[in-house]
């Protein structure tokens, strides 16, 4: 395989560094016909990621980069993966108005992170 350096430029995306204004600055790399350096890069950013929602959601038990374990039954197989809390957003809405005041609920939408790799059990 022959690359053209003047040409081919591959973005490096786990060297990226933020900026003042918030957004992140990439660098670039020398092209390579090296797989290996890309696929390495590659692994580092793997992983799973999961869209879940918690109805009746307590918001205070949930912190974005929080560690965690997933766990969940897979035909009579309980799995397990450890993580991260991604990003949640919250819906608060009004469920109830009674003498005592009004009843609110609410519900969590949870993105995690989690690593490829099942914990053995």
């Amino acid at each position: 395989m022959v690359i053209n350096p003047e040409v081919a430029l591959s973005i490096n995306n786990t060297q990226a560094r933020p900026s003042v204004t918030g957004v992140n600055n990439s660098t670039y790399e020398r092209p390579t016909d090296n797989p290996f350096a890309q696929a390495s890069a590659l692994e580092k950013n793997r992983a799973l990621l999961i869209h879940t929602r918690w109805k009746m959601a307590i918001p205070s038990l949930i912190k974005p980069n929080t560690a965690i374990q997933f766990t969940y039954d897979d035909k009579g197989l309980v799995k397990t993966y450890q993580g991260i809390i991604e990003r949640s957003e919250f819906q608060y809405m009004e469920v109830n108005r009674t003498a005592d005041g009004i009843v609110h609920a609410c519900t969590a939408n949870i993105i995690l992170r989690l690593d490829p790799v099942q914990i053995e059990e």
